[in-house]
């Protein structure tokens, strides 16, 4: 700071300052905080910031002004700045000093002594609650003039003030008022004064005459000035008692007063309130709180005897002081607009700003006068004073600044902590006062965080008070003393000393607990009820913010109590788990909570373990001296600081008892509870007891002692709580809330499971190693394969974030996440595909990214159309991004620079590129068929995707990815001629050319003509099957580019015809389909003359024709060369249309010949010839292959396949059983229908109409026609097929099925049976492709394909039996390996069922009517192990809601009597079920024989439905109330809640009987018996069939007699 004045001495603001407080208490010095110091926070408008505080101002002006004309013009002089706050520390210690005089500077004071007599009246004694430590929020400068502006328009409304006491200073003379001296005289002479002049006197208006605030304000200084000098007992009784009836009678009226007004301006409240009855109403409050101070302070005063308080004044002046919070101030603040205080220049603001300033007074004297005994009701008042005053809020900082705000909550938190110390019978009911005030408030009150903490951040206000009340309980004194020796005493006395101490501490240990206790319960109490009320979300709210503060206090010196809060709590969250009959919403509450409260604990284990600052666990015999140093020093840190941080925040002492608590509490335990002699090291333990006593003797001191300042202290001090806060309960239960919530993850609730995984998501955050260990890695694994489809996304969340960023968890969970990639659920699917992408760039092993790049083009034919977009842009970021990368700045060049060499680029781009390719083949090459498809379609979805509506153009703009697959291919070609020439390994070839064949199936256009050329070298027949491998990939590229390609040289096109009739003469019969192709399309594409092809087809029938009379006659043939000639005649005929090359080229001497020897057509003459080694049966294989040859022969004239001739093919293929023909009979009718699907619409169906529009119309049908009725006459032997155990034959069904769904040639209805038995097949694959179809139908006739499901029921049934071994026993579910859980064979179709509630409900009524028998009828007839199988697949079922559940309950127990089991009780129990000897029974006649057999069969059936039934009671927790009372027709809400089932082995269902029994009892075993044995059989069954029924009566009564009083309202 600067001025152009000089300064004697530089110490000269110090000095001055110290003079200012060597009679005053050090505590009611406040200075500014230091944030309105440095200016770092935003002050009010009203509150302009200054350098230094108004005191070292005031200090500076007279001096600089009586100096100013000894400065030398163009001089600077400095004045050195001071820091209050060490300021203050060393004023307080030189203060406590008395030798260290101080001098007062007598012209100093002089000329301040006018203007402080002039503030004496309205300057505000500062309290105790004000007080807060250096970094807590701004304070006003309550010294400040400016911070009472409305003084001058309060001394205008005064009363005149009373004569001047006689010993009264003069302004020239002595000390101020505030330092004068008075005696009781002078005390009595004011009091008999000031009360002679109002006494029967009244104002000008008629009011009663009351004391001035002036007269007030002097009576009150005198008694505080009496009191601290103990002269107050010598002021006369009478004076005393006069004073105490006037301020008795006074302030009744003034509560009156202050009611009256309230009420009236209550009746108006939408109207604002005059200014001029806003300023008489200030004016009476403004008088009433000055007598209420005036009564506190008498009742303060020292050595008065409160026998002569009256009772009545206290409370008059409790209940004046609480009806101006609660009925003025509160509603002047929150409704400031009806009083005219929104503005900051509002005509009364400033008034009622300077009230705070006494109401922070007054709280200050409640806060003081709760030190005394006072009864319950003083009590009460007070509590809800302090109560009002810190809950009270304004609406904006126009009205209230955070300053004044914040100073009125300190002064009720200060009264509250108080009386917490002084009363602890009250605790408990304060707390719950506090909590219910805190949930009652307004949630906009709630939200805002005002208590600013040390760093910065800011936690809630009640968050503070609470933790500050549960701190208080330490303070106080205590009776307990411990020897100021204890070192000389020996071992026996000082074990004595320890344990009074442990008793101390353990006393106020419980009673802290306590005051835990009570918040944790009443908020638990009201918050876990699980109604939903807008109260109870409230109180979790409430909690919800109450734990996040507590949470980021965790560790701070100030809050000791938030650790003992978050232990207590954690042990009731796990008590809450571990408790069976907790509610759900319990439990997901205490998963929640114990996942915020491990994550914290956690993080913070992990900052002091990285920092090296853990301490020692459990002090013992066994602890080094070293370590108990190191620990004693950390807890001297944090006492120190705290002991420091008293002087500006009282509550710091209650934190500072809490750690010193702690500390000797520990210390006392750790000496009583190890006695063996010598166990402890005499140095340890003479350093411990020492240690305790000093650490009681200042836990029970009331003196602040410290050696180092507050900002010194705090550098150490933040550090050392967190390492003792890690020593806590809550961190060493660590282990126990991991366990808790691992266990939680093992639970039958998809919400605790869902839950439990967010919360460990919450923990691992801190520290993702957590994930490798043993125990959470098990626990993960099975919920990444969880049932919910939520849960395992969920879990795969939590592990896929971290295999990114850790190589440990990655290499862990690899394998288990990666097969994700094939899940049932579309998030999980989406989920494990950007995993896989973004772990591909940070993966470094090479077989992982490999298996990377291959699993990820699984999805790339997905069903879910978003899941496959996603999966096609992986596979191209991983697969094709690379390339991108290397060549999208290489220009854009035409397709012929593109084709030459020099528009590659640099040498350097040329061999990234070579390498790129390189990489990319070998890639290709360990890929299957499927992932290849993939891989091209992936290509052509992008090229397609960029290019849009407009036609493929490699040199069009914004083609960069058409272009680098250009490149690559180019690339591809030269890697190719580059391995043929180095002699590389075939394979290599063979993968470059599969990498190849993938770009060019996706996009023919890619290649040149020049590139067909340089591959006919692989056209050449082969020795070896490598080479053969090649050339078939060669085969297959020209297939795709030849219609493309046309301008191929004259030369090269005949050299391509003569190989291709090579390789069609010469190749192996695998590979005839692609070279008859390539052959066909070479003369088709380039016009080239078909002589040699006509010729050579001509010769091959001829030669079929030969063989075929050989045949006749008996002859022997080569079968393989005639298999070889059936198949390429009809490769021929599907390929090369001979009749359309006659019609255009009628004269061509060849085409003349083939017409005149094959009549009436080609195809006609050829299918005759095929035809006839089918019918003649000559071998299996040539029928095999004359059936493929008819196949291909029906692809271009199908309707050739609905011939009377080939009919009966058809027809003797299926009635001969031969299932090789068969399935060669099925794929060529897949085939067919492919073709069929596959044939492009007509131009008139596109809209295009020409003259033979009708011709075109019939060629569109004729296909779908053949197709339709061939599936109309062979669809229920194609079913039949389907369900056979031969898997080829199955998969060839599947794909006749498949096409007959998708193109509705019969009734969905019809192939549902077989579809649903394939999807319980066994077979992955089989399974997986008859779901699809399902799902296609249930999309498509959800409404029509569950009309018969029952017999779709039966069909998986029977499918199951054939596939078993003869009399196995056929069960309803299959059995996970890992975890044991049982799933229905039947859950694949409930899953799609149950989407729909009416067809859902109506499938399990269908199942359930299957256990329906008559028990009237004689003539029953019960498939037992059917039965089973129907009740096993209901037990097992997933149900997702509550009512899925009670249906089948419903069924069976119907309210009307009409269900299954009340049949069976009335029948059996009335009629037929009667106990009979064995005797009796045998002696029975043949019709009474046949009556009991159908009886024993129905008794299965009933059976199975009664063990159901308690199962599914058992197993979802069901009472037979809740199923009696359950309507299916009301609507509630319950019914859509999710249901919960246990899981694992013990959740079975077991039958009493096995197999063989069944089927004897059932009469369905096949083996003969004789009429004794089938008796013993059936009696056996009804014997206990009787006992089962006995038993479940008891049970029904039993459990209906204890619940039916509480039956709940469902």
């Amino acid at each position: 700071m600067k001025r152009n004045f000089s300064v004697d001495s530089s110490d000269f603001q110090q000095d001055y300052l110290k003079s200012l407080i060597v009679n005053a208490s050090v505590e009611s010095i406040r200075f500014r905080s230091a944030a309105q110091l440095t200016g770092t926070m935003d002050m009010p408008v009203s509150r302009p910031v200054k350098p230094l505080s108004l005191l070292a101002e005031i200090i500076i002006s007279p001096h600089h002004s009586s100096t100013a004309a000894r400065i030398e013009a163009g001089t600077t002089h400095y004045i050195p700045q001071i820091n209050p706050y060490h300021t203050l520390f060393g004023f307080h210690q030189s203060v406590a000093k008395p030798s260290q005089g101080l001098l007062i500077q007598g012209s100093v004071m002089a000329s301040f002594e006018k203007e402080d007599d002039a503030k004496k009246g309205a300057t505000p004694p500062l309290h105790l609650s004000q007080k807060r430590s250096v970094t807590d929020g701004p304070d006003d400068d309550r010294l400040s003039k400016k911070a009472r502006p409305g003084q001058e328009r309060m001394d205008a409304v005064r009363m005149p003030s009373p004569p001047t006491p006689p010993r009264a200073l003069s302004d020239s003379q002595g000390p101020t008022l505030s330092q004068r001296s008075w005696l009781p005289v002078d005390l009595e002479d004011a009091i008999a004064g000031s009360l002679e002049r109002v006494a029967g006197n009244v104002e000008a208006d008629g009011s009663v005459l009351w004391l001035s605030t002036a007269e007030v304000k002097d009576i009150e200084h005198a008694i505080e000035e009496l009191s601290k000098q103990g002269l107050l007992p010598n002021v006369s009784i009478d004076i005393v008692s006069a004073l105490l009836r006037y301020l008795n009678s006074s302030l009744g009226q003034f509560d009156l007063d202050i009611f009256k007004f309230m009420e009236s301006e209550g009746k108006s409240s939408d109207h604002l309130v005059p200014s001029n009855r806003i300023s008489r109403m200030l004016d009476r409050i403004v008088l009433s709180l000055d007598h209420v101070a005036l009564s506190l302070t008498i009742f303060i005063g020292k050595g008065l005897l409160k026998h002569l308080y009256p009772e009545d004044l206290l409370m008059n002046a409790l209940d004046t002081f609480k009806s101006y919070v609660e009925m003025f101030l509160l509603q002047a603040i929150e409704s400031s607009q009806l009083f005219g205080l929104d503005t900051v220049e509002g005509p009364q603001k400033h008034r009622v700003m300077s009230l705070i300033i006494s109401t922070c007074e007054v709280a200050e004297k409640l806060r003081q006068a709760g030190d005394s005994d006072l009864p319950d009701g003083v009590v009460v008042k007070l509590v809800y004073i302090a109560l009002s005053l810190f809950f009270i809020d304004s609406p904006s900082e126009t009205m209230l600044s955070l300053t004044e705000l914040e100073s009125l909550k300190q002064s009720g938190s200060g009264l509250l902590r108080m009386i917490f110390i002084k009363h602890p019978g009250q605790r408990t009911w304060i707390l719950g006062e506090i909590l219910s005030l805190l949930v009652k408030s307004p949630h906009g009150k709630r939200i805002s965080k005002g208590y600013r903490l040390v760093d910065g951040s800011k936690i809630f206000s009640s968050s503070a008070l609470l933790m500050h009340l549960v701190q208080a309980c330490a303070e106080g004194s205590f009776e307990t003393a411990v020897s100021d020796h204890i070192q000389e005493l020996p071992r026996p006395s000082q074990i004595g000393e320890m344990q009074k101490l442990q008793e101390c501490a353990r006393e106020v240990l419980e009673s802290i607990k306590s005051s835990i206790g009570a918040i944790i319960y009443y908020l638990l109490s009201r918050c876990s009820k699980g109604s939903k009320s807008s109260v109870e979300l409230e109180y979790r709210a409430t909690l919800d913010s109450l734990l996040a503060d507590f949470l980021v206090v965790l560790g701070q010196p100030e809050w000791p109590s938030a650790e003992l809060f978050l232990f207590q709590f954690s042990r009731a969250m796990m008590k809450s788990l571990d408790d069976s009959h907790s509610d759900p919403i319990s439990r997901v509450m205490a998963v929640e909570y114990l996942g915020l409260i491990a994550a914290k604990v956690k993080a913070v284990l992990l900052s002091l373990s990285t920092q090296g600052q853990i301490l020692c666990g459990e002090i013992g015999a066994d602890t080094r001296m070293d370590q108990l140093v190191q620990l004693q020093e950390t807890y001297h840190n944090v006492v120190e600081y705290l002991a420091a941080s008293e002087v500006n925040n009282p509550a710091s002492k209650a934190a500072k008892n809490t750690w010193l608590l702690h500390w000797f509490a520990d210390v006392s335990c750790a000496l009583t509870m190890d006695l063996q002699t010598g166990a402890w090291d005499n140095s340890c333990w003479n350093f411990l007891t020492a240690e305790a006593s000093r650490s009681w003797n200042l836990f029970n001191s009331q003196e602040v002692r410290y050696n180092r300042s507050l900002l010194t202290a705090r550098e150490t001090a933040y550090p050392s709580a967190g390492c003792l806060t890690a020593r806590s309960q809550l961190f060493l239960s660590f282990d126990m809330i991991l366990t808790r919530l691992l266990t939680v993850l093992e639970s039958g609730a998809v919400s605790h499971r869902a839950k439990a995984l967010k919360a460990l998501s919450l923990i691992v955050a801190g520290d993702c190693s957590i994930l490798a260990q043993q125990d959470v890695y098990t626990t993960v694994a099975c919920r990444l394969q969880d049932q919910s489809p939520s849960v395992r996304d969920a879990a795969t969340e939590l592990v896929g974030k971290y295999m990114l960023q850790d190589p440990s968890i990655r290499k862990v969970y690899y394998d288990i996440v990666s097969n994700r990639i094939s899940d049932t659920g579309v998030n999980v699917r989406k989920r494990v595909l950007r995993l896989l992408r973004d772990m591909y760039e940070k993966v470094e092993s090479i077989s992982m990214k490999r298996d990377i790049s291959k699993k990820l083009l699984l999805r790339v034919s997905d069903d879910e159309p978003n899941v496959r977009e996603l999966a096609i842009r992986c596979v191209g970021d991983v697969w094709l991004n690379p390339s991108m990368h290397d060549v999208q700045d290489w220009g854009d060049e035409s397709r012929e620079a593109l084709e030459s060499p020099s528009a590659i680029g640099s040498s350097t781009q040329k061999r990234g590129l070579s390498k790129y390719v390189t990489h990319l083949s070998e890639m290709v090459g360990d890929l299957s068929m499927l992932q290849e498809q993939a891989l091209g379609s992936t290509i052509e979805h992008l090229l397609r995707a960029e290019r849009g509506h407009v036609p493929f153009d490699v040199s069009g703009p914004g083609q960069e990815f058409a272009k680098s697959c250009a490149l690559i291919v180019d690339s591809l070609i030269d890697l190719i001629q580059t391995l043929q020439d180095e002699d590389a390994p075939k394979s290599a070839v063979a993968s470059a050319m599969q990498t190849l064949q993938a770009f060019i199936k996706s996009e023919p256009r890619l290649i040149s003509a020049r590139h067909l050329s340089a591959l006919l070298v692989y056209l050449h027949c082969s020795a070896t099957t490598e080479d053969w491998q090649i050339t078939v990939l060669v085969l297959r590229i020209y297939q795709d580019a030849l219609p493309v390609v046309s301008n191929m040289s004259s030369t090269d096109s005949l050299t391509a015809e003569k190989l291709a009739l090579s390789l069609v003469a010469k190749c192996p019969v695998v590979m005839l389909p692609e070279a008859v192709s390539v052959l066909c399309l070479l003369v088709r594409t380039w016009r080239l003359q078909s002589e040699r092809l006509c010729k050579f087809f001509q010769t091959c029938v001829d030669l079929l024709r030969a063989d075929t009379q050989k045949l006749k006659v008996g002859a022997v043939v080569q079968e393989n060369k005639t298999r070889r000639l059936i198949i390429i005649v009809g490769l021929f005929c599907k390929h090369y249309p001979f009749e359309q090359a006659i019609k255009e080229n009628p004269k061509e001497p060849h085409l003349i010949d083939l017409k005149a020897k094959m009549l009436p057509s080609v195809e006609e003459f050829v299918f005759d010839v095929v035809a006839t080694v089918i019918e003649q049966e000559f071998s299996g294989l040539l029928q095999q292959a004359s059936l493929r040859s008819l196949g291909s022969i029906y692809v271009s004239f199908s309707t050739l396949a609905i011939s009377r001739r080939s009919l009966q093919i058809m027809d003797s293929i299926f009635a001969s059983k031969h299932i090789d023909l068969r399935t060669e009979l099925l794929q060529v009718y897949s085939d067919l229908l492919l073709k069929i699907h596959a044939v492009p619409v007509s131009d008139h169906r596109r809209g295009v109409i020409h003259n033979h529009s009708l011709i075109d119309r019939a060629e569109d049908h004729i296909g779908t026609g053949v197709g339709g009725a061939i599936m109309q006459r062979y669809l229920d032997q194609i079913l039949q097929c389907s369900l056979l155990d031969n898997k080829q034959l199955q998969l060839a069904a599947v794909d006749v099925i498949s096409q007959v769904a998708s193109q509705a040639l019969v009734h969905p209805m019809v192939c549902m049976p077989a579809i649903i038995a394939l999807e319980t097949s066994e077979d992955v694959s089989l399974s997986e492709r008859a779901l699809k179809i399902h799902q296609d139908l249930h999309q498509k006739h959800a409404s029509l394909i569950y009309s018969k499901i029952v017999e779709c029921v039966r069909a998986v049934f029977n499918y199951q039996v054939n596939i078993q071994k003869p009399h196995a026993y056929v069960q309803g579910f299959t059995v996970e390996p890992d975890t044991g859980a049982a799933t229905a064979l039947l859950n694949p179709l409930y899953s799609l069922a149950s989407d729909k509630r009416q067809v859902r409900n109506t499938l399990l009524s269908a199942l359930v009517k299957v256990l329906d028998v008559d028990l009237i009828s004689q003539d029953v007839k019960v498939d037992g192990k059917y039965v089973c199988f129907v009740a096993e697949n209901l037990a097992y079922l997933e149900y997702r809601t509550v009512e899925e559940i009670y249906l089948p309950h419903h069924c069976w127990s119907g309210n009307d009597g009409s269900g299954e089991l009340d049949e069976i009780e009335i029948t059996y129990k009335k009629k037929a079920c009667h106990r009979t000897s064995e005797r009796a029974w045998k002696a029975r006649g043949k019709e009474q024989r046949r009556e009991c057999t159908g009886k024993t069969w129905a008794s299965i059936a009933i059976e199975v439905a009664v063990v159901l039934k308690n199962y599914l009671k058992r197993i979802y927790s069901l009472s037979e109330s809740k199923c009696q009372h359950f309507q299916p027709s009301a609507h509630a809400t319950y019914k859509e809640k999710p249901s919960a089932r246990f899981a694992g082995v013990d959740a079975r269902m077991h039958w009493h009987w096995n197999v063989r029994q069944i089927d004897d009892i059932c009469g369905q075993s096949g083996s003969k018996q004789d009429a004794i044995a089938k008796d013993d059989i059936l009696w056996d069954q009804m014997n206990h069939f009787e006992r089962l029924m006995e038993e479940e009566e008891v049970a029904l009564h039993t459990e209906g007699g204890h619940v039916q009083e509480n039956v709940p309202q469902l």
